[in-house]
């Protein structure tokens, strides 16, 4: 027991889960007004003019507080939430250390028919729950002993993540008409591997791959999770979770615990719970066909997965589609009928496909991308870019925008967008594309939630899906007077990518267990449904001659994009409020389990509400991390406020070898534009320093000793981080400056022998005064002030998931240190370094260039830490100005996606080959050459490992470690979660 408690408490200090990102200080632009609902239950922080949306959270809280309990447990916790209205991308999250909530609050524009902020808050506060419910056993031990992070750590290391994020998925589709366990568009990836039959095993299944598709953890966590409940019962996971965060069972708690109640471990409830999908899905219910080959208009052969998605038509023959994949950032195609395709141009970061759309009119493609703030990484944008297709000219048309899913009319002559403002209003505006500006903005006086609009033929209406009341349904609107007239019945279903043609409007909806494309007038009447696809149907296109219909269908292996004739012959009508005949995804009994959707049931209290003061909790000291690594031992105290302004830490730690203390503290506050730095260290250095003194008029003292010396050391600095990133690039610059303040106080081993050199030079009578500049004094007990300053650029392509480096980048970090003030005792240092990387003779291999120069004097008494990057093999080598020069071959070997039990699961093997040359003193060159092996890990269930070993042949004998010219180093590159 002693030994496992060991072991989780270095495993806990790197497994956080992926609900508890990094702190990120200083991301909220610094003018925002902050108020604040605080009750007994939560605490809501909300900027100025958000008062209906904070009510509105904090009404669910309250509500899910009292109900829905059985399924994880009663022991609830008094959680910050922080509705964050600057950011454009719709997530949220809850994190321990400190414990809060964070939801971005501008909606999806792929949204669902419940209200984003509703289902939200479900989502989210059910991980309130979870991690509230964990206070058991050895994890509420360790959170009582070393707080938060602890807590966090012994959480995610009992519980995988597939539960944390399917329990939660499994509440919003449980307490609402629409959450995603309802959606043929979540619903179709397990299916499609189930038609295909493809069986990849748990391990995989958990781990996720690099190579094929792999359902994501909210995926299959909802089925593990809803398979449970309606199999073993509503209350199996809150036994289990008592179990697991216990540590009964102690390795693997949750497999141990699921054992215990059903008969089945993890990888043996995994393939239950297929086999159960499979006899629900293959047994006749809609869409329970096998998968068919069907024509397809991309003929590339794909080697991974790769995705066709938003088809447009320039004719009646070719096509526009967006391409991206494992191997391929997102890029605009020109698809022909045979299937070649045409590069056209690429996009930025978009939305994941289905969600993002594309425009084509009078040749423009119009599409909109993610935008950054230079400073703030909460405030992001959405942005407009047009690309025309004649001058291969791109532009982006609008800045500091949040315009989604814009639309071009056919003339080319407007754009169409929704505009989500940060206090939630929603509205479609029109805009001129010539300039970007604002033409319109159309009234939405009954507050919808606008999606995808599209133009008539014409250019005279608009055709929008509108969301309200856990209702989705097609409007038309006039533009000029903003009138709405529907086109389809309003229903939970959810719709998604309108087109229209001539007098009907083409669709895809989810109104049966797949999603399949529809028509209906465009003045409204009976729908009928076109397409009988096996898996799902999206983004219809019809072409301008209105024969032929072209979508975008998700398969195992990425999206397609299928073709077909217009045939009404072959249409058939659907009746949206007909009962359900829908796939069986365990949405129902998982209602009734729960009692069904809250939204309508949730009291309209109006909470008192009252200013934030920012400073409120500034020092909140969270969590202490224990340091076992021997011979140094010690512990370091967190804190962070839950508003992300101030973050602290201080930690002590002893060398049981030497009896000696080392302290440090530091601190930043990032609420200006720059960040604030402090700091304060007590350390034990050590440096080979140089010694020259005249011992007569003829003899010269050498001496090259080791001295060691402790320093007290007081920092002051500020940083300005920048991020032009735009596009594909990204381009971040970092300017650090630092005041250092140190006392420091030597051994004085200038004149120990057994710490080193000491010998007598004899440079001849009355020639001693020559070397006059080299009598320098030994280090003694003084105060020394030194400057700090350091620049960090970056600028390289966005990586796809193969990819082993950026196609194209430079990246550079240049510091210089010195100190200043102080005549007798001084030392400079300058490195730099520098990294080109440059396209390969394949997209997932890698080619890259280092650079680095150090400059320093050997006589200095005074010597700062050594950061260079020494040609790989060699130690550190004492040398005034060294070079180094490097290229790097880098390649990936396999991808196994191997098992070893439920201790790794191999994801990838790679190769790097480099040599290496260093100059020293513009003299001496020394190369080393060799390769690193290196493996992509998942590993224990928990963690993401890249390590591997290094073999380096050292040219130069004489600077190699010991003489030895074979050096073999273990590598480990990173690990996360």
């Amino acid at each position: 027991m002693r030994i496992f408690i060991l072991f989780l408490l270095g495993l806990w200090g790197v497994s956080l889960h992926a609900q508890i990102p990094a702190n990120t200080i200083g991301a909220n632009p610094f003018g925002l007004k902050w108020q604040q609902i605080n009750t007994d239950k939560v605490q809501v922080i909300f900027p100025e003019g958000n008062d209906i949306r904070a009510q509105r959270v904090a009404n669910v809280a309250h509500y899910l507080w009292d109900h829905n309990n059985a399924s994880i447990g009663d022991k609830m916790k008094k959680v910050t939430i922080l509705l964050q209205n600057q950011t454009v991308v719709p997530n949220g999250f809850v994190t321990v250390g400190p414990f809060r909530s964070e939801f971005y609050l501008t909606p999806t524009p792929f949204n669902m028919a419940t209200d984003w902020l509703d289902q939200l808050a479900i989502h989210e506060f059910r991980h309130v729950k979870q991690f509230g419910n964990s206070r058991r056993g050895l994890t509420s031990l360790a959170r009582s002993i070393f707080g938060s992070w602890a807590w966090g750590g012994f959480t995610a290391t009992a519980l995988p993540r597939w539960f944390f994020e399917g329990d939660a998925t499994v509440q919003e589709t449980a307490l609402t008409l629409s959450g995603r366990g309802r959606q043929p568009a979540f619903t179709m990836e397990q299916r499609a591997l189930i038609l295909d039959g493809i069986d990849y095993g748990y391990e995989k299944a958990a781990a996720g791959s690099l190579k094929d598709f792999v359902p994501n953890w909210y995926s299959l966590g909802y089925y593990m999770v809803g398979y449970g409940r309606t199999r073993f019962g509503e209350e199996l996971w809150s036994g289990v979770v008592n179990d697991a965060v216990r540590y009964k069972g102690l390795f693997f708690p949750l497999s141990k615990s699921l054992k215990k109640r059903t008969g089945l471990g993890t990888r043996e409830f995994y393939q239950a719970m297929r086999q159960d999908l499979e006899s629900k899905w293959k047994s006749g219910a809609p869409g329970a066909r096998a998968l068919e080959e069907s024509p397809i208009v991309n003929r590339f052969r794909k080697k991974t997965v790769v995705n066709y998605t938003n088809p447009r038509w320039l004719d009646d023959a070719d096509l526009v589609v967006e391409k991206r994949g494992y191997d391929q950032l997102p890029m605009y195609y020109r698809l022909r009928p045979d299937g070649v395709e045409q590069k056209l141009t690429n996009s930025g970061v978009l939305l994941s496909a289905p969600e993002s759309t594309l425009s084509q009119g009078n040749g423009r493609l119009v599409w909109a991308e993610y935008g950054f703030d230079l400073r703030r990484s909460n405030q992001t944008y959405s942005v407009i870019r047009t690309y025309d297709i004649s001058t291969g000219s791109k532009r982006q048309l609008t800045s500091q925008s949040k315009y989604f899913s814009p639309a071009i009319t056919e003339r080319g002559d407007r754009i169409v967008a929704v505009e989500v403002t940060p206090n939630g209003t929603c509205s479609l505006v029109v805009i001129d594309p010539a300039g970007g500006e604002v033409i319109r903005q159309i009234p939405n006086p009954d507050v919808y939630f606008f999606q995808f609009p599209r133009w008539t033929s014409d250019g005279s209406a608009i055709v929008v899906i509108g969301q309200r009341n856990e209702r989705q349904a097609l409007y038309r609107i006039d533009p000029a007077t903003g009138r709405m007239e529907a086109i389809t019945p309003a229903t939970p279903r959810q719709l998604n990518h309108p087109e229209v043609r001539g007098d009907n409007v083409y669709f895809a909806a989810g109104y049966t267990g797949v999603n399949q494309i529809y028509t209906v007038p465009l003045g409204g009447g009976a729908i009928r449904q076109i397409t009988e696809d096996p898996i799902g149907a999206f983004q219809p296109a019809v072409s301008p001659n209105g024969r032929m219909l072209a979508y975008s269908a998700f398969r195992t292996n990425g999206f397609d994009i299928l073709k077909e004739e217009l045939d009404e012959s072959t249409w058939r009508t659907v009746d949206v409020n007909a009962p359900e005949d829908r796939l069986p995804t365990y949405a129902e009994e998982l209602a009734r389990q729960e009692g069904g959707t809250i939204v309508p049931t949730v009291p309209d209290e109006k909470f008192p509400v009252r200013k934030f003061n920012k400073t409120s909790g500034l020092i909140n000291v969270h969590s202490w991390l224990p340091q076992l690594d021997p011979p140094e031992v010690g512990a370091s105290i967190l804190s962070d406020n839950k508003f992300g302004t101030l973050s602290i830490d201080a930690g002590a730690y002893y060398n049981l070898n030497e009896e000696e203390w080392t302290f440090s503290s530091n601190l930043r506050y990032a609420e200006l534009f720059p960040i604030i730095t402090l700091g304060y260290s007590y350390q034990n250095r050590a440096a080979r320093l140089i010694n020259y003194r005249a011992e007569s008029d003829s003899i010269v003292r050498f001496a090259s000793y080791v001295e060691e010396w402790t320093e007290n050391k007081l920092t002051a600095g500020v940083e300005l981080p920048f991020n032009f990133s735009k596009g594909n690039a990204v381009h971040r610059l970092d300017l650090i400056a630092r005041f250092d303040r140190f006392h420091v106080n030597p051994q004085g081993n200038v004149d120990n022998p057994d710490r080193g050199i000491d010998t007598l030079i004899n440079v001849g009578p009355n020639n001693t005064p020559r070397f006059r500049d080299l009598y320098l004094e030994p280090l003694a007990e003084t105060d020394l002030n030194a400057i700090d300053l350091r620049l960090r650029w970056r600028l390289f392509r966005r990586q796809a998931v193969q990819h082993l480096t950026p196609h194209w980048g430079i990246v550079t970090d240049t510091r210089y240190r010195a100190t200043v003030g102080n005549d007798l005792f001084s030392g400079f240092n300058f490195v730099t370094r520098g990294d080109i990387y440059l396209p390969a003779f394949f997209p997932s291999h890698g080619f890259y260039l280092n650079a680095g120069y150090q400059k320093l004097d050997r006589l200095d008494n005074y010597r700062f830490s050594n950061f260079f990057i020494y040609p790989r093999g060699y130690g550190a080598i004492g040398a005034d100005d060294i070079v180094r020069l490097s290229a790097n071959y880098t390649l990936p070997l396999a991808y196994p996606d191997l098992a070893i039990g439920p201790l790794a699961f191999v994801k990838r093997i790679k190769l790097n080959g480099f040599i290496d040359y260093g100059q020293l003193n513009f003299e001496n060159d020394i190369f080393s050459y060799g390769a690193e092996l290196r493996f992509d890990v998942r590993f224990l269930r928990l963690l993401e490992v890249d390590f591997g070993v290094r073999y380096s042949y050292l040219r130069d004998a004489p600077y190699a470690p010991n003489g030895n010219q074979h050096q073999f180093d273990f590598l480990l590159i990173s690990i996360t979660e």
